[in-house]
C-alpha cells in the first residue's frame, strides 16, 4: 500500500512538525487467488494489528505507520486528504506491538476516505465473502486497545472521516 511514513524496528524517536497530504492508493481489490485459503502458497499474511490486515493489503493508505517500535513520541503532526479507492485508510496506524508512545503536541488528521470507489455491488461482494478483501476501514487513529502506553487523548483531533466502516473509539 501506500505510507506517507513508517516507523519499524526504532527505539526512540521523537517525530515532530511534519505535515502529510494528499496520499491516495488507487489499486484495485484484490483477487480470491491472493488468498486463496486452499493453497498455502498464495495466502497473504502481516502481522497482529488493531485492524484485520491478514488479507490482501496493496490498497492500504496510511499516512503514519508505526510497528515493533518503543519509545515513539509524537510533536506537532498534521495530516490531511488520505485517501484509498478499495482499501482501508489511516491517519495513524499503531500496530499492537508498540510499547510507549506518547503524544506532547497537536496531533489532526483532517480528511481520511476508504473505499471511495466502493460500488454496492463492492460492499456486498466483502460483506458476503471478505477473501480477500475485507469491508474497509476509515480512521483518524488506529491505536492498539491493550497497551503499555498513556497517553493525552486531548492532543487528539480528527475531522472528516468517510467509508463504510469506522474505526473503534479510542
Amino acid at each position: 500500500g501506500v505510507v506517507g511514513l513508517r516507523i519499524d524496528n526504532v527505539d526512540g524517536v521523537f517525530v515532530d512538525n511534519v505535515s502529510i497530504k494528499y496520499l491516495n492508493n488507487w489499486g484495485e481489490m484484490g483477487h480470491y487467488t491472493c488468498n486463496n485459503d486452499s493453497d498455502p502458497s498464495h495466502i497473504v499474511y502481516s502481522s497482529r494489528s488493531t485492524i484485520p490486515t491478514n488479507h490482501y493489503e496493496a490498497t492500504a493508505t496510511r499516512a503514519i505507520s508505526v510497528i515493533n517500535s518503543k519509545h515513539v513520541f509524537f510533536g506537532d503532526i498534521h495530516i490531511h486528504k488520505i485517501a484509498s479507492s478499495y482499501g482501508n485508510a489511516f491517519g495513524l496506524h499503531v500496530f499492537d506491538n508498540l510499547t510507549d508512545f506518547q503524544f506532547f503536541d497537536n496531533f489532526v488528521v483532517d480528511g481520511v476516505a476508504a473505499a471511495s470507489s466502493f460500488t454496492h455491488s463492492d460492499v456486498l461482494s466483502v460483506t458476503r465473502t471478505p477473501i480477500p478483501n475485507y469491508l474497509p476501514y476509515s480512521c483518524a487513529f488506529a491505536l492498539p486497545s491493550s497497551s503499555s502506553s498513556f497517553y493525552n487523548a486531548s492532543y487528539l483531533h480528527s475531522s472528516n472521516i468517510y467509508g463504510h466502516s469506522t474505526c473503534p473509539p479510542f
